[in-house]
C-alpha cells in the first residue's frame, strides 16, 4: 500500500522532531508493543524493507555498506569461533597418528562447518557457484537439471576449467596452442609447465 503525501506528514509529525531510527528503535524494543500485528508484520517484511533500502538511490550506497561491514564482523565472529583451539581442528603433523589420519573424513569436517559456521558455510557456496558457466557444468556432471540462468549461457564461450583436455579435444586440436609456435615449433610459456 502507498502512502498519500498528507498521511506520510501526520506521520512525520507524530514523530515530533525524534528521527526514523528512534521510532524503529522504540517500536521494536517496547515489550508492550512486542506482539503488536503492525510490529510483527514488521518483523516478517525486514527483507522488504531492506530490498526497498537497496533500491532508493539515497540509500543504497549507505545500506551497502552498512550490511558489508556487518557480515563481514559476523563471518569473522564465525572464523574465529572455527580456529579456536577449543573446537578441535587444530592439527599438529609431528604428533598425529595413523589412526588419526585413518580417522579424518572431510565430510565430517564439512558437516562442522555447516553447522558452527552456517553463514559462512552459504557465503562459501555462493562463491564457489558464481560462475554459471562452471555451474551448468557441475549440475550436467552430476545430472541435475540447470537453471534457466544457466541455460542461457552458453558452454562454447570459454574453455571447461575443469577438464582442459576435453575442451581441446572438441576444437579437435590433439595439443593446445600454447605448446606450440606458429610453425608448430614447440614453446615454453607459464601455463605449459603445469600440465
Amino acid at each position: 500500500m502507498v502512502l498519500k503525501a498528507r498521511h506520510l506528514l501526520c506521520i512525520l509529525s507524530a514523530l515530533d522532531g525524534a528521527s526514523i531510527s528512534d521510532f524503529l528503535s522504540s517500536l521494536l524494543e517496547s515489550p508492550s508493543l512486542a506482539k503488536h500485528p503492525v510490529v510483527e508484520r514488521f518483523k516478517l517484511e525486514v527483507p522488504s524493507v531492506l530490498q526497498l533500502l537497496y533500491n532508493c538511490p539515497g540509500t543504497c550506497t549507505s545500506m551497502v555498506e552498512s550490511s558489508h561491514k556487518f557480515m563481514t564482523q559476523k563471518y569473522a565472529d564465525e572464523v574465529t569461533c572455527l580456529v579456536s583451539k577449543a573446537n578441535g581442528w587444530h592439527f599438529n603433523a609431528q604428533h598425529t597418528s595413523a589412526e588419526q589420519l585413518q580417522a579424518f573424513s572431510l565430510m565430517d569436517m564439512a558437516q562442522q562447518l555447516m553447522i558452527q559456521a552456517p553463514l559462512l558455510w552459504d557465503l562459501l557456496g555462493n562463491l564457489l557457484q558464481a560462475d554459471p558457466l562452471l555451474k551448468c557444468h557441475c549440475t550436467k556432471e552430476h545430472g541435475w537439471v540447470p537453471s534457466q540462468e544457466t541455460t542461457a549461457t552458453s558452454l562454447d564461450d570459454r574453455p571447461d576449467t575443469d577438464d582442459e583436455e576435453n575442451y581441446w579435444t572438441q576444437l579437435g586440436d590433439s595439443e593446445s596452442p600454447d605448446l606450440q609456435g606458429s610453425h608448430g615449433a614447440a614453446q615454453t610459456t607459464p601455463n605449459s609447465s603445469k600440465r
